[in-house]
């Protein structure tokens, strides 16, 4: 028979190892906090996304535009030619 003293060594690390599980995280709190990181990460990328698409949005901009007056002259040109051949006079 084991003796009282290893008896006593075996309740202890059982009670500490019962003790430890006891106070550590759940496994709700484990995903919960898995989820969050997860979610601050995403986060973190779409800030990313976006920034990137702040920088291209002056040059984008100025593309449209730049089309924009290219069909405003465009369009004048095209009355121009439709007045010319008598268009609009009825």
């Amino acid at each position: 028979m084991l003796n009282k003293r290893a008896i006593g060594v075996i309740l202890t690390l059982m009670s500490i190892s019962l003790l430890l599980t006891a106070c550590g995280p759940s496994a709700e709190e484990l995903l919960a906090r898995d989820n969050a990181r997860n979610a601050a990460l995403a986060a973190q990328a779409r800030v990313a996304d976006l920034e990137e698409e702040l920088l291209a949005l002056p040059n984008a901009i100025a593309t449209k535009e730049a089309e924009v007056a290219a069909l405003e002259a465009e369009l004048v040109l095209l009355q121009e030619e439709y007045y010319s051949l008598g268009g609009g006079s009825r």
